[in-house]
């Protein structure tokens, strides 16, 4: 069978399904993998305006009615959020304890991962679990209702109605996944220290590769960073983006949401990926309040002391230091940290093709003034060329050939604009700026003499040099 005809089967089965059980009489309660008919006890329920609570026969309809009064007030702080009017009953399975949850036919590894907001074929049952914590209780119903919102809003019901479903209807696990977490509430302490390491440790997850939360090496990392993500992208475009996001993304036979963030926010993933990552790493990286000159500060921290690692430079903030790493088989650049000197990341490691060596006469290297970059100069194959690297991906923003027999000592002017250096051509050596806008080259000092060393004041109306 192929992926068309198997899509195609699929659908006509689950659209089958949805009207016997919409039409059944007890339609509820005839499919889904969450059916509460296992547990030991009988059932009651509470409902609202949107919401349904089903509950086990017990002394738990003071817990019952708070967990509804918590789902209506979520419930409309996410429509209202998302610009949505939601229709569809949302039915919450209260388990007043992991004992009774068991008792369910709950799929074991829903709980062993403690993902209880999940939607089952045909379904719109969501088990919510009280474990003694009330805060914890809040978070997971709203966790729950926002995905409820969510599968109405894509889906509108009935077969499509899985978020995840693959092939039919995958959307992106980041994406649903952030947003509920967004609107369930701040993380506790433990998840942020999740994200702050990872983020240290430079082990983040791309934003393609937490597309598909079955495919990613840690979990937990993955929903903090999707939390992240989206408050990201409600930080720097608004809250209404996310709604906005969820109907392009349901007006699409194959929800691709590269084409909806370019609709919506006219960025790509890619570039999304880029700027919440920069802005991760400007968040956790430790700033350095007073700050000395490198080399005294290089010469302090346990990681700079072996003789191959020289020209440190500060980034603009004072988080970190970019060093020089020689060694016999190739020239790198480390991020290293200002506070305990570890290696932060190695940030030439991914355009190593790009040069042989580091040209480390003059200044090895220059940041630009946001700290997004690090330029230096490098020979490949006997030419001198201009390297500029992305300092979180590691990606080469430029590389080109310089037209000089030898360059060095990069630094920008303040506003970033400009990239001064020093080009020798024959035996003068002077003083040169580079348009970064429209790579116009321009000669600053024209003389006999070999000039070096060019400083720009803060100013950027002067620069001082050493001729």
């Amino acid at each position: 069978m192929t992926r068309n005809v198997r899509r195609i089967a699929l659908f006509l089965i689950g659209w089958t399904l949805t009207a016997y059980g919409s039409n059944a009489s007890t339609g509820d309660d005839l499919f889904g993998r969450n059916q509460p008919t296992s547990a030991s006890k009988g059932w009651k329920s509470v409902q609202g305006e949107g919401v349904r609570v089903l509950y086990p026969v017990g002394n738990f309809d003071a817990l019952a009615n708070r967990s509804l009064d918590t789902a209506e007030s979520a419930r409309r702080e996410v429509a209202a959020a998302l610009n949505a009017s939601p229709t569809r009953l949302a039915t919450l399975m209260l388990f007043p304890s992991r004992k009774e949850a068991l008792r369910s036919n709950v799929p074991d590894n829903e709980l062993d991962e403690g993902i209880r907001a999940w939607t089952p074929l045909l379904k719109h049952r969501y088990p919510i679990i009280f474990d003694g914590s009330f805060d914890a209780l809040d978070h997971d119903i709203r966790h729950a209702v926002t995905h409820a919102i969510q599968t109405e809003l894509m889906y509108g019901g009935g077969a499509c109605s899985v978020v995840g479903l693959d092939p039919l209807f995958h959307a992106p696990d980041w994406f649903f996944e952030g947003m509920a977490m967004h609107f369930a509430g701040p993380p506790d302490t433990r998840e942020e220290i999740i994200l702050r390491g990872a983020s240290l440790a430079n082990r983040l997850m791309s934003l393609d590769e937490l597309a598909d939360f079955n495919n990613v090496p840690d979990v937990s990392l993955a929903y903090m960073q999707s939390l992240s993500a989206v408050a990201y992208l409600v930080d720097e475009f608004g809250s209404e983006t996310l709604g906005a996001v969820l109907r392009g993304l349901a007006s699409q036979t194959r929800p691709n949401i590269d084409v909806v963030l370019q609709d919506v926010i006219d960025v790509d993933v890619k570039t999304l990926n880029q700027r919440w990552q920069r802005s991760l790493k400007k968040q956790y990286w430790p700033l350095i309040r007073e700050k000395g000159e490198p080399e005294s500060q290089a010469n302090a921290l346990p990681t700079l002391k072996p003789a191959f690692l020289s020209d440190p430079a500060w980034s603009p903030s004072g988080e970190a230091l970019a060093v020089v790493a020689r060694s016999f088989r190739h020239d790198d650049i480390w991020l290293v940290s200002a506070e305990d000197g570890s290696v932060l990341k190695e940030v030439t490691a991914p355009v190593h093709t790009r040069y042989d060596s580091i040209v480390t006469r003059g200044r090895a290297l220059a940041w630009s003034p946001n700290g997004d970059e690090i330029v230096f100069i490098a020979d490949k194959e006997g030419e001198i060329v201009l390297i500029s690297v992305d300092v979180i991906t590691g990606e080469a923003r430029a590389a080109q050939s310089l037209p000089f027999d030898d360059a060095f000592s990069p630094t920008f002017t303040p506003d970033g604009n400009l990239l001064l250096l020093i080009g020798r051509r024959g035996a003068n050596a002077d003083l040169w700026s580079l348009d970064l806008r429209s790579q116009r080259w321009e000669r600053l000092t024209s003389d006999a003499y070999f000039d070096a060393d060019p400083v720009v004041h803060r100013d950027g109306e002067a620069v001082l040099y050493v001729s």
